[in-house]
C-alpha cells in the first residue's frame, strides 16, 4: 500500500462532485427498500421491539447503562454493580456495542428505548447496503451491478437474521466502508484514504469485536496478496507514514475498549460461559441452503435446518443462490481468477467460509471426522483474548461481503456480453429477472415485533430515591433476566443477578448463597433487597402461586402492585421502617 497518487488521474473538483452527488440516488433507494424489506417495523416504531424480545433487550439495558455511565463520574462504563450486586461485574467481554451505545444518547429522549433500537437497526441497512453499493462500485465502475452488490450485502440473510435478535451482530454497516478506503488506499496511495480505513476499522470493532477480528483479517490477506504480486515490494517513506496515520487513528478508537479487555485478562479471569463453538459453527451445506427466513421456501428448507446444532440466527449463512450464482461467473475461467481485483474477494470469501466452520466439517448437522483439524482450532481458539470468539459461523459476514462484490463482477460481465448490449431488449430483461430473483429470495418481511411495555410499579418505586436493591424471580432464565433488566431501566435499582455476555467466574457468589438458603432475612438486610418480584410470564404455570404461598406467610414481607398481571410484587420491611 506504497503508490503515490496520481495527480494526473484526479479527476476535477466538479467531476467528484457530481460523481458523490450520484451516489444519493441510490442511497435514497436503499431507505426506501430497508422500509419495504422490513415491513412493518417502522409502524410500531417506538412500541414494540423488533424480534422475539430476548437478547434485544440487553442492548436496551445497554444503552441505558452507556448513558447512565458516562453521564455519572462515579461510574465506570465497563464496571457495573447495578447487576451480580454487591460484587459487580466487569463488562469489558460484555456486547456492550460502544458505537451504538454512544449512538443512542441523542435518540432516546425523543425515540424511548425501543424506538432507539429500531432506529439504529433500520439504519445498519441503510448504510450495509450503501456501504457494500460504494464499494463494488469503486472497483467496477457500474452502477446496476453495485446497486445490486448493496441489497445483496446489505440485506443478505445473516444481516436480516441477526437483525431480529442481536444488535451488534447485525452492526455490519461498516465493514463494507472499511474495505473501500482500503481498496482506495492501495490504489491511490492517499493519506485520507488510510486514515478513513482507520476511522472505519475502529467504528466496525466499536459495534461488535468479532468484527475488528474479521477486519484485521481481511486487511492481512489483502496485504498479503498486494505484496505478492507487486512488482514494487520496497516500502517507501510515505507508505511508512500512512500505515502509521492508520495505526494511529485506529487505535485511538480503539484504546477505549481494548485496554479494559488486557486489565481483566492480566488479572486472570476465568468466566463462567465460555461458549459453545461447535454449536455455532456454520455448516457447510448451509451456505447453499436458502435461508429459512425468506418467505420464498420457509416451508422447503425448515427440516434442513431443524436438524443443526445452535440456534437459527447463528446457522444462516447464505449469502443467496442468486448471488453465489453471479460469484461464481465473476471467477469463472483462468483468466478471470488471476485477477487481482477478483482474486482478493474470492481468497476472503474462501478463508472466510473455512474458519466460519469452526474446528471441524459439519454436513446437515453430521460431523466429518475428528474434531480441532480446521485452522479455526489453531487459529482463534489458542489464542489469548481471540479465543473469546466463540461463534465460528459470524465469519460469514464476511463470506457475504465478498461474494456481493463479486456477484457485482459477475453481473457487469453479465451485461457486457455483445448479446446483452443496451440497444437490446434482453438487456432489460435479464435485469429485470436478477433483481427480481434477489429481491425475492432476500423477502422477509413481515419482520417480527414484539410489544413490550414496562409495569407501572417500576416507575413508582424508580421515584422514591431509595438505595436498594430489587430481588427477581425466577433466577435462572435466561428471558427472565433479560427482562428484569429492562425494567431496570425505568425503577435505576441494582440487581442480583443479570445477563451478560461474559460472566467473570466467581460473582455469582451472592446467587449461590440465596439458593442455598431462600428467603432467609438476614441475607435480605445485607444485600439491602427491598422489593421480590416475580415475573409471572415465565417458568412453569403456575410455579408463582406456589412461591406466593410461601411469600406470604413471611411477616416482613408485604404485597404491594394489586393491579399489575406481569408482576407479582412484594415489599421487604427493614428494622429502621417506621
Amino acid at each position: 500500500m506504497n503508490k503515490k497518487p496520481s495527480t494526473s488521474s484526479r479527476p476535477g473538483t466538479p467531476a467528484r462532485s457530481a460523481e458523490a452527488l450520484s451516489h444519493l440516488a441510490p442511497l435514497l433507494l436503499f431507505v426506501f427498500l430497508t422500509l419495504i424489506l422490513t415491513a412493518p417495523v417502522v409502524l410500531h416504531l417506538k412500541r414494540e421491539i423488533i424480534g422475539k424480545s430476548g437478547d434485544s433487550l440487553i442492548f436496551l439495558w445497554n444503552f441505558w447503562w452507556t448513558k447512565k455511565a458516562l453521564l455519572d463520574p462515579h461510574l465506570s462504563l465497563f464496571f457495573t454493580d447495578y447487576l451480580y450486586y454487591p460484587d459487580g461485574a466487569s463488562l469489558a467481554f460484555h456486547t456492550l456495542s460502544l458505537f451504538n451505545g454512544i449512538a443512542s444518547i441523542p435518540l432516546q429522549s425523543g425515540l424511548g428505548l425501543i424506538g432507539t433500537y429500531s432506529v439504529l437497526i433500520l439504519l445498519g441497512f441503510v448504510l450495509g447496503a450503501w456501504g457494500a453499493y460504494l464499494l463494488a462500485y469503486s472497483l467496477t465502475r457500474h452502477r446496476l451491478a453495485s446497486i445490486f452488490a448493496g441489497i445483496a450485502f446489505g440485506f443478505c440473510p445473516f444481516h436480516v437474521s441477526n437483525a431480529m435478535a442481536d444488535l451488534n451482530v447485525a452492526s455490519v454497516q461498516f465493514i463494507p466502508f472499511t474495505l473501500l478506503f482500503l481498496v482506495r488506499w492501495r490504489r491511490q496511495g492517499r493519506y485520507r484514504d488510510a486514515a478513513l480505513t482507520g476511522v472505519f476499522l475502529g467504528l466496525t470493532a466499536l459495534s461488535h469485536l468479532y468484527y475488528l477480528l474479521f477486519v484485521l483479517m481481511a486487511i492481512v490477506l489483502f496485504s498479503m496478496i498486494w505484496i505478492l504480486r507487486s512488482e514494487h515490494r520496497r516500502a517507501s517513506g510515505h507508505g511508512f507514514l500512512r500505515v502509521v496515520l492508520f495505526a494511529a487513528v485506529s487505535g485511538i478508537l480503539l484504546l477505549p475498549i481494548v485496554v479494559p479487555m488486557i486489565q481483566v485478562s492480566t488479572e486472570s479471569t476465568e468466566f463462567a460461559n465460555p461458549g459453545r463453538q461447535d454449536a455455532y459453527s456454520a455448516d457447510l451445506l448451509a451456505y447453499v441452503v436458502p435461508s429459512l427466513f425468506s418467505q420464498l421456501l420457509r416451508e422447503q428448507v425448515r427440516p434442513f435446518y431443524a436438524q443443526l446444532p445452535g440456534n437459527m440466527y447463528e446457522n444462516t449463512v447464505t449469502p443467496g443462490l442468486v448471488v453465489l450464482c453471479l460469484a461464481a461467473f465473476a471467477v469463472w475461467g483462468r483468466r478471470k481468477f488471476r485477477n487481482e481485483d477478483r482474486l482478493i474477494w474470492a481468497v476472503l470469501g474462501l478463508a472466510s467460509v473455512v474458519l466460519s466452520l469452526g474446528s471441524t466439517v459439519q454436513v446437515a448437522g453430521t460431523s466429518l471426522g475428528a474434531s480441532g483439524y480446521l485452522p479455526y482450532r489453531w487459529l482463534i481458539q489458542s489464542v489469548p483474548l481471540i479465543s473469546h470468539a466463540r461463534v465460528p459461523s459470524r465469519f460469514a459476514v464476511l463470506a457475504a461481503c465478498s461474494a456481493s462484490v463479486l456477484a457485482a463482477y459477475g453481473m457487469r460481465d453479465l451485461l457486457q456480453r455483445r448479446s446483452l448490449r443496451p440497444a437490446t431488449g434482453k438487456r432489460t430483461v435479464v435485469v429485470i429477472v436478477l433483481f427480481a430473483l434477489l429481491i425475492a429470495e432476500l423477502w422477509a418481511a413481515p419482520f417480527p415485533t414484539t410489544p413490550i411495555s414496562i409495569p407501572r410499579f417500576f416507575d413508582r418505586i424508580a421515584k422514591d430515591g431509595e438505595d436498594c436493591t430489587v430481588l427477581h424471580l425466577p433466577l435462572e432464565k435466561w428471558n427472565a433476566t433479560t427482562r428484569a433488566m429492562y425494567y431496570q431501566t425505568s425503577h435505576g435499582k441494582r440487581m442480583l443477578n443479570g445477563a451478560i455476555a461474559r460472566v467473570p467466574a466467581g460473582v455469582e457468589t451472592t446467587l449461590e448463597e440465596w439458593k442455598k438458603t431462600p428467603l432467609d432475612y438476614d441475607f435480605m438486610l445485607r444485600n439491602r433487597v427491598r422489593y421480590i418480584v416475580l415475573l409471572t410470564s415465565y417458568g412453569l404455570v403456575p410455579w408463582h402461586h406456589e412461591v406466593m404461598e410461601v411469600l406470604e406467610r413471611r411477616p416482613w414481607l408485604k404485597r404491594v402492585a394489586h393491579d399489575e398481571t406481569l408482576i407479582v410484587a412484594y415489599r421487604v420491611s427493614w428494622p429502621e421502617d417506621p
